[in-house]
This record gives C-alpha cells, sequence and structure tokens, in this order.
C-alpha cells in the first residue's frame, strides 16, 4: 500500500470518527500554497475545528501525537487564517485546533484525539 494510500485511509477513519461525534466534515486537505495544510476542516455547532490527522503504522517512528512540533503549528495557524480569510461567513464563530493520533492493530484503528492542541493565545 502506497504512502498516500494509507494516509487517505487514515484521514478516512479520522472523519468517521469526527462524524460519528456530532461534527460536520466541510472540507479536507485544505492547502495554502506553501504555507502548510490542514487535514480536515470541521464544524460542530458554532466552532470551527482545525484539525490534524497522523498516521503511524507502528510506534517505531514514535507516538503520533510528538509529530506536531512547533514548526507544524505554525503552519496549521497559517493555513487556518488563510481558510478564515476565504470563508469570511465563519468569521464570526468559535475555532480550535484538535488533533487525531492514529496507529494500528492489524486493520482497526487505534484513535488517540485530543482537543484544543494550540492555546488560542498562539493564534
Amino acid at each position: 500500500m502506497s504512502t498516500k494510500t494509507i494516509g487517505d485511509k487514515g484521514e478516512n477513519d479520522a472523519s468517521l470518527f469526527l462524524k460519528k461525534r456530532g461534527f460536520f466534515v466541510l472540507e479536507r486537505n485544505f492547502r495554502a500554497g506553501r504555507g502548510g495544510e490542514i487535514d480536515i476542516v470541521c464544524r460542530k455547532e458554532e466552532t470551527i475545528v482545525f484539525v490534524e490527522v497522523k498516521l503511524r503504522k507502528s510506534f517505531t517512528k514514535g507516538n503520533p501525537r510528538e509529530s506536531v512540533t512547533s514548526f507544524k503549528i505554525k503552519r496549521m495557524i497559517f493555513a487556518a487564517k488563510c481558510y478564515l480569510n476565504i470563508h469570511r461567513e465563519f468569521s464570526d464563530m468559535n475555532y480550535r485546533f484538535d488533533f487525531i493520533g492514529i496507529s494500528y492493530d492489524k486493520d482497526t484503528p487505534k484513535i488517540d484525539y485530543i482537543e484544543n492542541i494550540i492555546e488560542s493565545s498562539e493564534f
């Protein structure tokens, strides 16, 4: 299986996880040019949620949440600002950044979900 296929499977599993919890997925793989990407943009009630998804086939490369570095956070914030600049209809809503780490035990996803991975003061 290619890296892209595995990544797509992880994002599909993450989207399904969010939908089951009442989120409405607005967009996947939003790209802000070379400035960054948001894996999933979704909405729950009056909150826009920017979700970073990380997949690990095994823990040899570490826990998925270890991949969220300060550099990655800066790129996520930049991409989120670009998204909100384009989608001004969401400008009065709350927003936050969440994280979904996925590892697989055979074909069964183990999902680590963390709300508010970025303090609002950073945004």
